[in-house]
């Protein structure tokens, strides 16, 4: 089951910033990188070699992308870059939104949905957060921001 770390608590104008993430999504990378690193002790060649160590330059960089997660502070919130919003091992480093690049957050059951510029941003989280209080966080942070829960 996924587990979220976060910093949040009642006293929200204290907090400086929010960090949410996926510890299934970290582990999954570890357990590529594993399998990578071994790969590369046991092939000798060198185009393989080659291939396997820009994988495991992917994977670090994916890994990073998801450890560092969902970050909301003041100047904005900052995201792992997924290909794919479900599936966390097409990432393409991270990505971020600066306060006032977006107007509006929707929080449903996985996820929130930023729309910036027309744009509609899906940013995966876990099954287990609390939405209320990420939610109150964000009003806090962004009062010009509408911010919606829909679950």
């Amino acid at each position: 089951m996924n587990k979220i770390h976060h910093h949040c608590d009642t006293d929200f104008s204290k907090k400086m910033k929010l960090s949410l993430r996926s510890w299934m999504a970290c582990g999954g990378w570890i357990v590529i990188l594993v399998i990578l690193f071994v790969s590369v002790l046991l092939f000798s060649e060198t185009e393989v070699e080659t291939l396997l160590i820009l994988s495991m330059v992917y994977g670090l960089q994916g890994w990073l992308a998801e450890l560092m997660g969902v970050r909301i502070d003041a100047s904005g919130i900052a995201f792992p870059n997924r290909v794919f919003a479900r599936f966390p091992y097409l990432v393409l480093f991270r990505r971020k939104l600066s306060e006032g690049s977006f107007d509006r957050v929707d929080f449903m059951k996985h996820s929130f949905v930023i729309y910036s510029s027309g744009e509609q941003i899906i940013v995966p989280i876990t099954k287990r957060f609390n939405g209320i209080a990420v939610a109150k966080y964000l009003r806090n942070k962004f009062p010009k921001v509408s911010v919606a829960l829909l679950y």
